[in-house]
């Protein structure tokens, strides 16, 4: 069998090394010119080719932020090649039971969530797809008693058909069409999870496919199968734990513990042992601690305006906002209503920082509250935020936009946040 192998990112290597421990040797690289020459010093003995060459082999694995409907892909495919990606090799490879959750928002705190309870229940548990490194690298240490659970991206489930055991969706809003051709298309990439599981999850307020049977999940609706109701997590009339044990933040982690409940089926005991303890990930809503008297929130996580409405949605009390990044071509309307009703005081920045500003002060609700300035650069942003901020007050990065305008990822803007503040730079 030959392989293409488009693109030298994390998850094109994986593939490498995994097709090369095989025994595999008839495998071509189709990269940019700035990715050669890292490729030719590490993998000296592989065809290198330009990414516009025409593709020849007989499989072409396809790097997940690469359209699969690219011209020399629709050529290769027209000509016989089967398409594919790392994380559809390594689940037809995964000899353990693999539940997939994707969404909008709250994939990577539900696919934590589902590990960490299916943890609890006695298992062995890999977790991985968007969170950590690829799992492909570790396919030989997976037992069938084992369990997975994996995060996957509208990228990669646009070509997605292995099986699965279970697959949830934790909710749809606007995201990624500077990628997408438009919504219809981001939503049947994200129900395509649903079709190839055969335990399936949604949230009957938010549907992706509601002509699939599926357990329902919801904080906002009285019938779904895992529920919250006068002060408790629910499933069926089962209590799981009380709302107020719950060491999360906000209604939407309630949705994100009732969407990995019912994913995974465990027991009450084990759904309890984990909402009562975890604390979150880094950079969603991750508390980075008290400076200055001024309680700092780390969310650089929230990459659209739907994202950063629920976030806002769970502070208290006056809240200064640092917003504006990389634009997606996003509406801006859920942020403006959200800063609206929660936040004191916001400071945009960032690519698109100005036209989110002109966008909340046109609103016709918009009577100076809250008070809006625009600061470019991030650094002096988050300075000029701490100054207007008092002291028992909040200050929450919550950007409403990707990263890349000044950083390589969300990551590394959080971790930016947090060195200003920690090292003082204000």
């Amino acid at each position: 069998m030959s392989y293409a192998v488009l693109g030298y990112g994390r998850s094109s290597r994986a593939v490498i090394e995994y097709l090369v421990s095989k025994g595999e040797r008839d495998i071509v690289l189709y990269l940019p010119q700035k990715e050669r020459a890292m490729a030719e010093r590490e993998y000296p003995h592989l065809v290198i080719r330009d990414m516009e060459e025409p593709i020849l082999e007989e499989v072409v694995v396809r790097s997940p932020g690469m359209r699969p409907d690219g011209e020399n892909i629709l050529r290769a495919v027209a000509n016989g090649s089967s398409l594919t990606q790392e994380v559809e090799l390594f689940c037809k490879a995964c000899p353990a039971p693999i539940y997939g959750v994707t969404g909008s928002d709250g994939k990577t705190t539900t696919a934590t969530l589902a590990s960490k309870m299916l943890e609890a229940e006695g298992y062995t548990v890999w977790l991985g797809g968007n969170i950590g490194i690829p799992l492909l690298n570790h396919i030989g240490d997976i037992l069938p008693t084992h369990r997975v659970v994996l995060e996957l991206s509208s990228f990669q489930l646009m070509t997605f058909s292995p099986h699965l055991a279970g697959g949830a969706v934790t909710n749809l809003t606007e995201n990624h069409l500077n990628w997408h051709t438009d919504m219809e298309e981001y939503r049947r990439a994200k129900a395509n999870i649903l079709t190839y599981a055969v335990r399936r999850v949604q949230n009957p307020l938010s549907w992706v496919a509601p002509h699939l049977p599926s357990l329902t999940c919801s904080t906002g609706c009285e019938t779904a199968n895992y529920r919250e109701e006068e002060g408790y997590l629910l499933h069926g009339e089962e209590r799981l734990c009380a709302t107020g044990d719950i060491r999360l933040m906000g209604r939407h982690n309630r949705e994100n513990i009732l969407c990995a409940a019912a994913l995974t089926g465990v027991s009450g005991e084990s759904v309890r042992q984990v909402a009562t303890t975890f604390t979150g990930v880094s950079h969603r809503l991750e508390y980075v601690g008290c400076i200055g008297g001024r309680h700092c929130y780390n969310s650089s996580i929230d990459t659209t305006p739907a994202r950063s409405a629920v976030s806002l949605s769970a502070m208290t009390g006056p809240v200064t906002v640092i917003c504006g990044g990389y634009d997606k071509h996003l509406s801006p309307s859920p942020l403006t209503e959200a800063l609206l009703t929660h936040a004191t005081r916001v400071v945009f920045t960032g690519g698109n920082g100005q036209a989110m500003m002109a966008h909340l002060l046109a609103h016709p609700d918009y009577v100076g509250m809250p008070s809006a300035t625009y600061i470019p650069a991030f650094h002096e942003a988050v300075r000029g935020a701490y100054r207007q901020t008092y002291e028992g007050e909040t200050i929450l990065l919550s950007p409403a936009a990707a990263s890349f305008d000044s950083f390589s990822s969300y990551e590394e803007r959080g971790e930016r946040f947090c060195q200003i503040l920690r090292e003082n730079e204000i």
